[in-house]
């Protein structure tokens, strides 16, 4: 027959609830392994169905052929030369911005204006001489000393400017300071 003393029963229930302590901290531990894994995958199934969505909702703005200006916040004033900063939006909200860095080269025969909004009076006067509906600015010259860091200006260039960083102005524009309410 079977003896059973009371070492090999203590022995026995003590490796019992080992055995059950071990079982139990590794098998939840791989069913939460496998449950994160799961979440996971689905998480990124979800995310590439909504972007395809998102993607055929508001499709990216067609790349132009050619680029003759740039708009941007001057950042930095060296010799003759204006780093800007051009901010380009997407066409989908969900995405960020980006920026684009620009050198813009002064030579002497670039045209430097300012724009200054026209008064009700000129925009009346200009009505009644022309047919064509005037613009709401017009452009004065100015000095190379005028730039300061932070204007709002549109470079222009003679030559397509596309995949360059660095290009020579035939004529920047200092916009004006809008006011915001």
């Amino acid at each position: 027959m079977l003896k059973i003393d009371l070492k090999s029963c203590v022995i026995l229930v003590i490796g019992l609830i080992v055995g059950i302590v071990f079982g139990y901290l590794f098998g939840s531990g791989a069913k939460t392994q496998a449950y994160q894994m799961g979440l996971e995958r689905g998480r990124l199934e979800i995310e590439e169905k909504y972007q395809r969505k998102i993607e055929e909702i508001f499709p990216p703005m067609p790349e132009l052929e050619e680029i003759f200006s740039a708009s941007g916040q001057i950042t930095n004033i060296q010799d003759k030369t204006l780093a800007l900063e051009e901010i380009i939006y997407p066409a989908s909200p969900f995405e960020e911005p980006r920026v684009r860095k620009w050198q813009v080269e002064i030579t002497d025969s670039t045209e430097l204006v300012k724009r200054i909004e026209k008064t009700p009076e000129e925009m009346a006067k200009e009505e009644a001489i022309s047919e064509e509906i005037p613009l709401p600015f017009k452009e004065i010259e100015i000095e190379f000393s005028a730039f300061e860091k932070g204007q709002e200006v549109i470079a222009e260039s003679e030559e397509n400017i596309k995949g360059k960083a660095v290009f020579e102005a035939q004529k920047i524009i200092v916009q004006p300071v809008l006011m915001t309410p």
